[in-house]
């Protein structure tokens, strides 16, 4: 986002957990941050209200920071709605419009920033009453398990409200999500089954939501499909506006950066090729090779391989057809390695022009 990268490097054998930022343009680090007392409770998002800041988010409070490091706002969640004895599954707060809301076992919780004057605006029961989710309930009842909101994310302004809902004693998908206007109290119920992971129930910008394969537009209430497809065999991932596409293949012998269009996916071929090796420590080339984040012109990679671990910046520089023609406009330019590396990378083998 912005040109800057956020990274987590994570040594487990020292201890060590850090997130590290980038200036993609220069190339610089810009940001070095201990994340040790909070591992693992804690994780970080983009900031939707401030522009060019992001949020580190732990247990009971966060932290708003620009992207070389500067805490610009700070808030804490007041003891009277810290998790106690019973369920409790999330919160989110926007404290300069004066909302906190939270979810338990009870349902989704809407309060003042300092958790005074709190009214449950949505009870799980609310769940059970939508005739749409017949089969989830008795699927649930089933199986012994019982429907619950999941973690609450507030959006345009604090003025709405979304919430995945599921399996309360199995939070690794949720059945669907519910958009709450906190002025009337109207829903919008969104039916669909997908994974409760930060990938996959989403905000992209204050008033659109990514949910599954569906953007929902919060203020309107109007779903339309995200055109999403796993083409490659290993981590692979989409640009923001869901039309351009990165991805690794791998073969015996190589690993194939896949760059492509929505357009020309049937025609996608490798921008880049890395030999791989495939007994680790032995022999030249690659380990391991995969996607880690996308923009329209660029992707991020992280490699493993030759006794060093790293992070590849590849950018598409030309301006081409409707689908990227191999090796065609295209750069790979070292973001940090260890051991530390400098200058351009010269052992990528870029694929012959047509």
């Amino acid at each position: 986002r912005d040109g800057k990268l956020l990274v987590e490097a994570i040594d487990s054998g020292e201890r060590d957990f850090r997130l590290l930022g980038f200036d993609l343009e220069t190339g610089e680090q810009t940001l070095s941050l201990d994340l040790k007392k909070h591992w693992p409770n804690y994780r970080i998002r983009p900031d939707l209200t401030v522009p060019g800041t992001f949020r580190l988010d732990t247990k009971n409070s966060f932290r708003r920071m620009t992207w070389d490091g500067e805490t610009v706002a700070e808030y804490t969640l007041p003891w009277s709605v810290r998790p106690g004895q019973g369920c409790w599954y999330g919160w989110d707060a926007l404290p300069e419009e004066d909302k906190l809301v939270w979810t338990d076992e009870k349902g989704l919780w809407l309060a003042r920033a300092d958790g005074s004057g709190a009214a449950l605006v949505l009870p799980s029961e609310a769940i059970l009453e939508r005739e749409e989710f017949f089969y989830l309930i008795k699927r649930h009842q089933e199986t012994g398990s019982r429907l619950a909101f999941r973690r609450p994310w507030l959006m345009d302004g604090g003025r709405h409200v979304a919430v995945g809902f599921g399996s309360a004693n199995y939070q690794q998908y949720s059945d669907g999500l519910v958009v709450l206007d906190t002025g009337t109290g109207e829903t919008l119920w969104q039916e669909g089954s997908f994974h409760a992971s930060p990938h996959t129930i989403e905000p992209l910008s204050g008033t659109t939501l990514l949910a599954g394969n569906d953007l929902v537009d919060v203020t309107t209430g109007e779903v339309r499909r995200a055109y999403r497809w796993e083409l490659t065999s290993r981590f692979w991932a989409f640009a923001t506006d869901f039309a351009h596409y990165f991805g690794v293949e791998e073969t015996n012998s190589e690993y194939r950066l896949v760059l492509c269009t929505l357009r020309s996916v049937t025609e996608a071929e490798p921008a880049l090729v890395f030999p791989r090796c495939l007994v680790p420590g032995r022999g030249e080339g690659m380990e391991e090779l995969e996607v880690l984040a996308a923009g329209t012109d660029r992707v991020v990679c992280r490699y493993l391989g030759a006794g060093e671990t790293g992070l590849l910046l590849v950018t598409v520089t030309e301006a081409g057809p409707s689908y990227l023609t191999p090796g065609q406009g295209v750069t790979c330019k070292e973001v940090l390695s260890w051991p530390a590396r400098q200058g351009e990378w010269t052992e990528a083998v870029f694929a012959p022009r047509d």
